[in-house]
């Protein structure tokens, strides 16, 4: 667990959780979860927020994997070449393709229009191609308000619906956003449950 930014990171054990959903929540589902900290020097107050580090769905990444024909256990390490710039949650030591796919980018949040227009540069299909720079342009802003925005469509769907296109990994990499920590409220107290 940890926040964004500079915020300190501390591991934490999940010691139980508990669903609190109803039928009436038909919107969102709520967790009540217990994290082992007392051995993490920190002070919160009710109403503070802890940013929880998750990862992408395995199966998602398996099947995003095997869609591109990319070998997962390919080790890498992503360094700027030349002029070009390397986004700064890419960076680090060298890591699988598979696990910068799990821990580094953000493969379930609406797909930009510059990620779409890239899935368009890489079709052998020029129908697929033709389809997916409609949906990038400014023409196609009521297609793409329809068929991204509101199906909330993640990348891997977007990729079955255009199976002509394969970009490079490397380049789907330095395109994705950065998969950030998640949010949630305190609801204890250190003086009830210090």
């Amino acid at each position: 667990a940890g926040g964004g930014g500079g915020a300190a990171r501390y591991p934490a054990r999940i010691v139980k959780w508990r669903e609190l959903t109803t039928e009436k929540s038909v919107d969102r589902q709520v967790l009540e979860v217990e994290l082992e900290v007392r051995s993490v020097d920190w002070a919160y107050a009710p109403g503070d927020s802890i940013g929880v580090d998750c990862s992408n769905d395995a199966s998602m990444v398996d099947a995003l994997l095997t869609r591109l024909k990319t070998d997962g256990t390919r080790r890498v390490r992503i360094a700027p070449q030349g002029a070009s710039a390397v986004p700064l949650h890419l960076a680090g030591p060298p890591a699988t393709v598979r696990d910068i796919l799990l821990r580094k980018v953000d493969l379930t949040s609406m797909p930009k229009k510059a990620l779409v227009r890239l899935l368009g540069d890489w079709c052998s299909n020029p129908e697929d191609s033709e389809a997916l720079y409609r949906l990038s342009s400014i023409q196609g802003k009521r297609d793409f308000l329809r068929k991204v925005e509101e199906e909330t469509l993640p990348l891997i769907d977007l990729l079955q619906q255009f199976p002509s296109s394969q970009p490079p990994v490397a380049l789907l990499l330095q395109t994705l956003p950065a998969l950030s920590p998640r949010y949630y409220s305190i609801a204890s107290s250190p003086l009830h449950s210090p």
